[in-house]
């Protein structure tokens, strides 16, 4: 999971190409497999508590866009398969900001995604959209350079299975699962998490505390596609959306999400 230490900033964690302001044309298939620890635990991607410590399976990361600007203008998006299966329950939790000076305010940005893309993870460098690009090469096989050059968005298919737990995807919020009740006042339906793995770290502060499987993010854009199969095969999915986090700015994305794109992404899906 991302770092949590008081002066701790980018402690990400991440299982792909790219990085914090990794700019690139990363590409390439991502094999997982797992079985599960002694508390029946296959697969957890925790983000941390402290600036930009997000977690991500997938290529991309914080601002790393794709394409160039000069000599002239490219197109291209992060590309390959992601396939992950394990024996066990899985948890994919955002993460919740966590400061001493009650004074301090900041976006947190600590999402949780499996996935190509993340926070303003262009598929151009310029912030400038470009709907209904034609691929350069349609036949290239996923994975490979080819595939990506000439399309305006992040593509591959994406597969999540566990053959015997639950798949949880928990946006950010640090009130135990216990605790939480839906709108009508009820428990929420999710098993016991005696462990604390699906309840974030963090006191509750930041606002883009968002997770999800699918390619994109908060202001990712691009004409990403591609399937996503998520199968708990003798478990149930959760998909779980954050609470309503302590920020100076009114507007809150901590939304939980199957499928591509996000806050503030255009392009066409």
């Amino acid at each position: 999971h991302g770092g949590h230490r008081q002066f701790d900033y980018h402690s990400y964690a991440q299982l792909g190409h790219g990085g914090v302001e990794a700019d690139g044309n990363h590409f390439g298939n991502i094999f997982v497999r797992g079985t599960e620890t002694v508390d029946g635990m296959g697969l957890i991607l925790k983000a941390g508590d402290r600036q930009d410590a997000y977690a991500q399976i997938g290529h991309g990361g914080l601002n790393a866009r794709t394409g160039t600007t000069s000599p002239g203008r490219t197109y291209y998006g992060l590309n390959g398969n992601i396939d992950i299966q394990v024996t066990g329950d899985v948890a994919v939790v955002a993460g919740t900001l966590r400061n001493n000076n009650p004074a301090y305010r900041d976006d947190g940005r600590l999402m949780a995604q499996i996935g190509h893309g993340g926070y303003d993870a262009d598929a151009t460098n310029d912030n400038t959209s470009f709907l209904g690009q034609i691929a350069t090469n349609p036949l290239a096989p996923i994975g490979t350079y080819e595939a990506g050059e000439g399309n305006w968005g992040h593509f591959g298919d994406i597969s999540l299975v566990s053959t015997s737990g639950n798949i949880s995807f928990m946006a950010g919020s640090n009130i135990p699962v216990a605790d939480r009740l839906d709108l009508d006042g009820n428990p929420l339906p999710i098993p016991a998490d005696p462990n604390g793995y699906l309840t974030s770290y963090g006191d509750g502060k930041g606002r883009f505390l968002w997770t999800q499987i699918g390619h994109g993010g908060y202001a990712a854009s691009g004409d990403h596609h591609g399937n996503v199969s998520v199968i708990a095969q003798l478990g149930n999915v959760h998909v779980v959306g954050g609470m309503m986090s302590n920020d100076n700015s009114a507007d809150k994305f901590n939304w939980a999400q199957v499928g591509h794109a996000g806050g503030n992404a255009q392009g066409n899906l």
